[in-house]
């Protein structure tokens, strides 16, 4: 992650007072889609795209010099709230709910498509850490695919290339995947499922 990142981003916190927060720093562009390797990006390029960086706090582990570990999660979550209240430029509170069923809706294919991979569900009398209880739960689609060949070693392969019909137009959408622990050697020309990647082009290549 690119230094001007950490430092940048710093000054927000600090805004908070003395506070030790568990979270998480996101990139994301104007439309709102998270981007990983937008991190690891200069300021000027940030910038030029669009880029926001925040730090996404969804724990308080210590405020004003007093250790809030020891406190259940639920207690935690109301100091956190307290002290970031609506937020600032480079500080955001992560959602959460106790109702199960608007949990559910951040979980699918929309949340998926912005970069929101589901939801975790953690036990409000848990400590810190949390060593046990947790429910991590993400969005899968499986989409059916034809494995056109390998790299390196049919035996041994490193990725597979996968292709599917484009309902655009006479072309395969082909993509690299790591291979699973499924036969795939065996047939070469099997069918099977894999998540979209973002390493996806077109061929032949579309002008």
């Amino acid at each position: 992650m690119a230094i001007q990142v950490q430092l940048g981003i710093l000054a927000s916190p600090a805004a908070l007072g003395r506070v030790v927060l568990d979270g998480e720093l996101c990139a994301y562009r104007s439309g709102g889609r998270l981007d990983f390797a937008a991190l690891g990006y200069g300021p000027a390029r940030r910038r030029a795209e669009g880029i926001a960086v925040v730090f996404v706090a969804f724990d308080l582990l210590e405020a004003r010099g007093r250790d809030l570990r020891l406190w259940p999660l639920s207690r935690r979550r109301e100091r956190l709230a307290a002290v970031i209240g609506g937020g600032n430029a480079g500080v955001q509170l992560m959602i959460s709910t106790l109702d199960v069923a608007q949990g559910r809706t951040w979980i699918s294919g929309e949340q998926a498509a912005v970069g929101i991979e589901g939801a975790v569900a953690k036990p409000l009398a848990s400590r810190y850490p949390i060593r046990g209880g947790c429910v991590n739960v993400r969005f899968h689609e499986n989409v059916d695919v034809l494995v056109l060949g390998v790299t390196d070693s049919p035996a041994r392969p490193t990725a597979l290339v996968l292709g599917q019909a484009d309902p655009r137009g006479p072309c395969w959408r082909c993509c690299l995947e790591p291979p699973t622990p499924s036969p795939w050697n065996e047939s070469p020309a099997a069918t099977g499922s894999a998540s979209p990647t973002g390493s996806c082009g077109s061929w032949p290549p579309r002008p």
